[in-house]
């Protein structure tokens, strides 16, 4: 048994140390579904996901966003609050704070007197300088059950806010008349809506988990934007969102408890997000 426990705090260690590059909105498993239990968590989670432009196009001034592509991350630390009412079905909600960073290749076309006056690629990455609310509710419910072994679904919504966020742009090229070309985003909110289909059995104090999720993932930026090109001084609003490129991942995790009321849970996912979770958890 001793050795059981070094092992996963191990393995929960490694997992941490991982956390810089890789995490997200984590499932959970379905076992603390039992009616009067209460649980605390405490998570840390880190959320990749590669998005595009949602909406056609973007309007900035005399120039177009016609395609957005690259990746957005979200620092997140929050506690999560669980309680089951009824047998097999658990509610809960999440609090805490969040930041997004943003790394984009922006295709735009620059319009003068509504003709057209060029096109290309930009990079664009912006990192967001303060920690902003981030709030969600989900709730699960198990549909069978055989001794040890539990399936169920898990349903959850996520709202993120952020301000305070500057895209500047990396030119593909060099562009010598070019001496200035940022965004300041006065404003971000980020949705999340994720569905799960859960498998578990629990063994001893040992919880694996698995099973396939579906997830819509979107944010929208307000902002304006400032550029000297040639001289020439242009200002205007720059406001676009963004969504997902994939909707479909899986997902694998663990719990393990200690004794009746602390554990330690970690989770891994791929497909729509490449991430993982780790924290800790007391039941009541």
């Amino acid at each position: 048994m001793y050795k059981k426990i070094m092992f996963f705090i191990l393995s929960l260690l490694v997992v941490m140390i991982m956390m810089p590059s890789v995490y997200a909105a984590e499932v959970g498993n379905l076992y603390q579904c039992e009616r009067g239990k209460f649980k605390l968590e405490f998570k840390v989670e880190q959320q990749v996901r590669q998005v595009e432009l949602d909406g056609g196009e973007a309007v900035r001034s005399s120039v177009l966003i016609r395609d957005v592509e690259g990746k957005e991350t979200l620092d997140r630390y929050y506690l999560k609050g669980s309680f089951a009412p009824i047998q097999n079905l658990e509610i809960y909600a999440k609090v805490g704070l969040g930041r997004l960073d943003a790394d984009f290749n922006t295709f735009e076309e620059f319009e003068y007197q509504t003709q057209l006056q060029g096109q290309q690629w930009f990079h664009r990455k912006g990192i967001g300088r303060q920690y902003n609310i981030m709030a969600g509710i989900g709730g699960k419910f198990i549909f069978f059950q055989s001794g040890n072994f539990q399936a169920g679904i898990d349903m959850q919504y996520i709202y993120q806010e952020g301000d305070d966020f500057t895209l500047f742009n990396n030119y593909s090229y060099d562009i010598s008349y070019a001496y200035f070309d940022f965004a300041k985003i006065t404003k971000t909110e980020t949705h999340e809506v994720q569905g799960a289909l859960i498998i578990n059995n629990k063994m001893g104090n040992f919880t694996p988990y698995g099973g396939i999720k579906v997830s819509y993932y979107a944010t929208n930026y307000d902002g304006k934007y400032k550029k000297l090109e040639s001289g020439l001084f242009d200002e205007g609003n720059m406001d676009f969102k963004t969504r997902q490129k994939d909707y479909l991942g899986m997902f694998v995790g663990a719990d393990y408890n200690f004794n009746d009321n602390f554990g330690v849970n970690v989770e891994g996912r791929l497909g729509d997000e490449q991430s993982a979770t780790c924290g800790l958890y007391f039941t009541f």
